[in-house]
């Protein structure tokens, strides 16, 4: 395990911003896990947006629903995560082959939401990189922490923020409504700005999102979101911690900063084995009298399984807990060791 690890992306965001506004981490210290409903974060809230402008010069509108904040403002939704990522710094790393994968990937979206409940931590980062925006031209983020809140009317959400490639950051929420698939999820895509919306008199009707082309777009973000944060809570991701923070200051450079993250990296040898079954060459098939199942690569999908008790339960569920698992692409008739599908001919077929 490494003695020093780079600070992520995400700790780099968080020390840029307390270094803006010195007096954030004495505010939320005492908040670790403030949602965005929280009377004492809208309270904070209204402090922040008016220091914000000071510092700025700018004035902040509360209705303004750009989709990316300037880095030097810290809007009223940056409580939450800045408070959680002050007091709990998990770093998720994910194999680049693996991500890639997984941002191109449907979303089964017959998952329960449950699945989302078992976040591991009250806020985690998940170093890959994510689409944010398809429309003209795609935008990425280099990352993005994850968390559950509760909004101003008490829903529970899952909130993704990104950190922008550019420097900026952006924002996301999805409404998880207990019993709910995560299809339901995202057929709800569009109503995120309802509370606020109702907070501001319907100041925000113009703003919602109508057109067919941008729900496409916005969906297939949601969904490369969903499917990489799905793989930090699955089974046999492969995770392994590569840096865990030092318990005392001993072997720290003078004037180097302790990275306080603990650093996971998740998938390495199935996006080697993933890249290994990609490099592979076929040689053409020979007319043999057989038709053999052409190579091709069976696309990676979702499994979901329960463990635990099953007999005798009275609650409805199938077991204690439900675990997802992911399978990846699967080569097929792609080299030794591959068992090759082959369909017989009959004499007519074999004399055409």
């Amino acid at each position: 395990m490494a003695k020093r690890y780079p600070l992520s992306r995400a700790s780099k965001e968080y020390d840029r911003l307390t270094g803006l506004y010195p007096q954030l981490p004495k505010l939320v210290t005492p908040y670790p896990q403030m949602n965005s409903g929280d009377r004492n974060c809208l309270e904070m809230a209204l402090d922040m947006l008016d220091a914000c402008s000071a510092k700025t010069g700018m004035p902040i509108d509360l209705t303004d629903t750009a989709s990316t904040v300037d880095g030097r403002w810290v809007m009223s939704d940056d409580l939450p995560w800045i408070a959680r990522w002050h007091a709990c710094r998990q770093v998720y790393k994910i194999d680049r082959t693996v991500s890639d994968t997984l941002v191109e990937q449907e979303l089964d979206g017959d998952l329960p939401v449950e699945l989302l409940h078992r976040m591991p931590y009250p806020i985690i980062y998940v170093d890959a990189h994510v689409p944010v925006s398809c429309q003209t031209t795609k935008r990425w983020a280099d990352g993005f922490f994850a968390y559950l809140d509760r909004d101003l009317m008490g829903e529970l959400d899952m909130t993704f923020v990104y950190l922008m490639d550019d420097g900026t950051r952006s924002r996301m929420s999805l409404v998880i409504e207990d019993g709910a698939t995560l299809e339901t999820c995202l057929a709800h895509i569009a109503d995120v700005d309802d509370v606020l919306d109702e907070l501001t008199g319907g100041a925000m009707a113009n703003n919602k999102i109508t057109d067919p082309e941008e729900l496409a777009c916005l969906r297939y973000c949601a969904t490369a979101s969903l499917n990489l944060l799905l793989f930090v809570l699955s089974a046999e991701n492969g995770a392994e911690i590569v840096y865990t923070p030092p318990k005392t200051p001993r072997g720290q450079k003078v004037g180097k900063r302790t990275n306080t993250e603990t650093v996971r990296m998740l998938g390495a040898k199935i996006g080697s084995a993933i890249g290994a079954a990609r490099r592979v060459r076929y040689a053409p098939h020979q007319g043999t009298g057989e038709r053999t199942l052409a190579p091709h690569v069976r696309r990676a999908h979702w499994q979901s399984f329960w463990t635990g008790k099953r007999k005798g339960r009275e609650d409805g569920k199938f077991g204690d807990e439900l675990v997802v698992k992911w399978i990846p692409p699967i080569p097929v008739n792609q080299g030794a060791g591959e068992v090759t599908e082959t369909v017989h001919l009959n004499s007519t077929e074999a004399g055409e």
